[in-house]
């Protein structure tokens, strides 16, 4: 393969399949059970796809996907499908996107009203408190961490 078809792939990826992705996740007009049936298979995409881009394209193409999704307060289901991407991703964020950002919508999410979403904030925790420094571990991770093993 020529180089000019290798940069063409990776544009047609970051700048076609990225932005694909980004309206199944967040996209009301697809069907419930269709975007059950798919749902695992995208996720899976977009963690292909992110780790083959460069970490800029990374941040500004991924990123914004996932934080949207854990910020939706109208849906729980995708509050928990961006923390399952969150779980994926982050040692390919590394620590300073994993405590600039993700980190602390971990902590937000540990007083979401829906115990359901709360349940899965413990559950896809532990890559991301392997990615952040240990300073950052202790002092805000593992009591998020306490606080939801009693809830």
């Amino acid at each position: 393969m020529s180089r000019s078809e290798i940069t063409a792939g990776y544009t047609g990826i970051r700048d076609h399949l990225v932005p694909l992705l980004y309206h199944f996740f967040r996209s009301e007009d697809i069907e419930d059970c269709t975007r059950t049936d798919l749902q695992k298979v995208a996720i899976e995409l977009l963690c292909m796809i992110s780790k083959v881009l460069i970490h800029e394209d990374r941040v500004e193409r991924v990123l914004p996907i996932m934080l949207e999704l854990l910020k939706d307060d109208s849906d729980e289901e995708k509050r928990i499908l961006g923390l399952e991407l969150l779980d994926n991703l982050a040692a390919d964020f590394g620590p300073e996107i994993c405590s600039n950002y993700l980190m602390y919508e971990i902590v937000s999410l540990q007083d979401d009203p829906v115990y359901k979403v709360r349940k899965e904030t413990v559950r896809h925790i532990v890559n991301i408190s392997k990615v952040v420094q240990p300073e950052m571990f202790i002092g805000v991770l593992l009591p998020v961490f306490k606080k939801l093993c009693t809830d």
